[in-house]
């Protein structure tokens, strides 16, 4: 029950002149004082989130989602880039805010999808709660860590939806079970979980159709603001301002305010498709220059290394299982084990004094294959540590077996636009203001003539966990073929001698060497170009040079010999020299 109260009665007497005399008073104003006011929360990229519902406030206020305050956003980025300080909390409250602008957007343009202040909040909550199962440095724990420790793939989604349980049954926040299995399918972004739910709903927060979702949005934007790089992706250029006590985004030419659901699918304005590609094509550099970064990734393993060299002492395997443990295990687990003085963890106390004093795992050489050569290399396991081991006796250049395989650590990072192999607009729909109630594919000629018609490529890396055993040879990646080719790839290569750029690759050292049972590359001679073919007796002249020294310049490419020569002016100043 709602407690009304007349307004006379929040008056302050630590602000208020209560001895005054000239009070205005509106006897029949009552509001409800048990209703929570609305939160604004200054944001470094979306100014103001305004967070108004009670329920999304309670989860805000506990320890779960709390604790996102204490794991970078970019993991070991931080210790590349400074500026790259941002932690999941506030990428939370971004999504959350993003998510819920444009629901209501949504509402507000098509009211007769019938979406209600519960399809509202349960969207909120999802993008709020989308990151709970996040580790300590965000993805090296699922990704790197978890693999290597337990051998078994592990999603931070399934964690997310275990600390979700936690939450509500902690803080005990009364919410209905069908909304938790309900923000759960969203988080998933499956739609299937929840049949009977609105399907479009599913391509807010995590979106499995195109890769179009408000997750993309912040995380670009925060990432790319905090490191100092510009995000040519703008995806809220448009006026907020309140309705009937309703956010509504109107648009002005941005992702969110062209949004549209036609069919059951979130669709997009014509005007907006090279906009999308750019969204598409930056998420791609983004992973390329800055979540891949050489030193970054060198730092991802020297904090896995030394975790799972960790975790039979203190049981991080465990704890992630446990969500009460894992409620306190952020990145603070790196100085939980400098701080300690137990034996069994020198070996991890030592990793991270190396990182301290920046003494890194070193990238020697790196290749990048095509697409359809990632399961052939795999595979055939041409790239493995032992492999390399293998070579490096059998051209004897480890002669003193120095060369160990578990020196050696070898990475595989697919890059993609964020539809793998796959054409990422071929899967995205436009409509146009003519015909609003039509979604159609776009032709990519109509886009730009300038696209790829490769949107996949697989980065492979060769790391040394201490350079001084590799020797003066330095390990060599082959050449990587092209994405026609079909032959077997050739074998890990190492180069003998020779000082290496890191990342020119093999062929900045030796000629690329042919594939088995095919010819060497053929040598051919230019065509003559009347544009850019020299005279032979072609000459750079200055503007400064006189008239005489040009004729006398002209003179001497008549007769090769003249060049040689000395005038006789030039022989009697001589003379004249000497003999004085």
């Amino acid at each position: 029950m709602s407690k009304l109260a007349p307004a006379i009665e929040l008056t302050s007497p630590r602000f208020f002149d209560l001895d005054d005399d000239d009070v205005l008073v509106d006897e029949e104003a009552r509001i409800d004082i048990s209703l929570p006011k609305p939160r604004h929360i200054k944001d470094s990229v979306h100014d103001y989130i305004t967070i108004a519902d009670p329920m999304v406030q309670a989860f805000i206020d506990s320890p779960q989602i709390q604790r996102l305050r204490y794991i970078k956003q970019l993991g070991t980025a931080y210790f590349v880039w400074p500026g790259a300080s941002h932690n999941r909390f506030e990428h939370s409250l971004g999504v959350c805010h993003l998510a819920g602008l444009l629901v209501e957007r949504l509402r507000t343009e098509q009211p007769y999808l019938g979406i209600d202040d519960r399809d509202v909040r349960c969207v909120q909550l999802a993008g709020l709660c989308h990151d709970l199962g996040h580790g300590p440095f965000s993805h090296v724990w699922d990704g790197l860590f978890m693999p290597e420790a337990t051998g078994e793939p592990w999603a931070h989604e399934a964690g997310s939806e275990m600390m979700l349980d936690y939450l509500v049954e902690d803080n005990q926040i009364d919410v209905p079970e069908k909304d938790v299995t309900f923000v759960k399918a969203l988080i998933a972004g499956d739609s299937e979980r929840c049949p009977y739910e609105k399907k479009f709903l599913f391509q807010v927060v995590a979106n499995k159709l195109n890769g179009i979702d408000v997750d993309k949005f912040d995380y670009m934007q925060r990432d790319s603001h905090c490191l100092g790089i510009s995000c040519p992706v703008d995806v809220h250029r448009y006026a907020i301002y309140l309705e009937h006590k309703r956010m509504v985004a109107q648009s002005h030419n941005s992702i969110i305010g062209s949004s549209r659901v036609i069919a059951n699918t979130i669709c997009y304005s014509n005007k907006d498709a090279y906009n999308i590609y750019e969204l598409f094509y930056s998420r791609y550099s983004l992973h390329k220059r800055i979540y891949n970064h050489k030193a970054a990734v060198a730092i991802e393993h020297m904090i896995v290394d030394a975790l799972v060299k960790a975790d039979p002492v203190l049981k991080l395997v465990e704890q992630t299982r446990d969500p009460r443990r894992y409620l306190y295990l952020t990145d603070s687990v790196v100085q939980e084990v400098e701080k300690s003085i137990d034996p069994a963890l020198e070996e991890s106390r030592e990793i991270i004094r190396r990182l301290r004093v920046r003494d890194l795992y070193k990238i020697v050489d790196y290749v990048i294959l095509p697409s359809n050569w990632h399961d052939i290399w795999k595979r055939t396991g041409r790239l493995t540590p032992e492999s390399i081991v293998r070579q490096a006796r059998e051209e004897q250049l480890d002669e003193e077996e120095r060369l160990q395989p578990q020196d050696l650590i070898i990475t595989w990072s697919v890059l993609h636009f964020g539809s793998k192999e796959q054409d990422p607009i071929r899967s995205v729909r436009f409509y146009s203001w003519q015909s609003p109630h039509k979604a159609y594919r776009a032709r990519k000629d109509w886009i730009s003539q300038v696209t790829a018609d490769q949107w996949q490529e697989v980065l492979v890396r060769c790391i040394v966990r201490d350079p001084r055993h590799v020797g003066p040879g330095l390990i060599r990646m082959p050449v990587a073929p092209t994405a026609s080719s079909s032959q077997a790839p050739s074998p890990m290569l190492l180069a003998s001698s020779g000082a290496a750029v890191p990342g020119l690759g093999i062929s900045a050292i030796l000629p690329p060497p042919a594939f088995p049972g095919t010819p060497g590359p053929p040598t051919r001679e230019q065509t003559p170009n009347p544009f850019t073919t020299v005279h032979s007796k072609f000459a750079i002249q200055s503007p400064m040079e006189s008239p005489i020294r040009r004729r006398k310049r002209d003179d001497m490419n008549g007769d090769p010999s003249a060049s040689l020569q000395s005038t006789p002016l030039k022989k009697a100043r001589v003379n004249g020299f000497h003999g004085a």
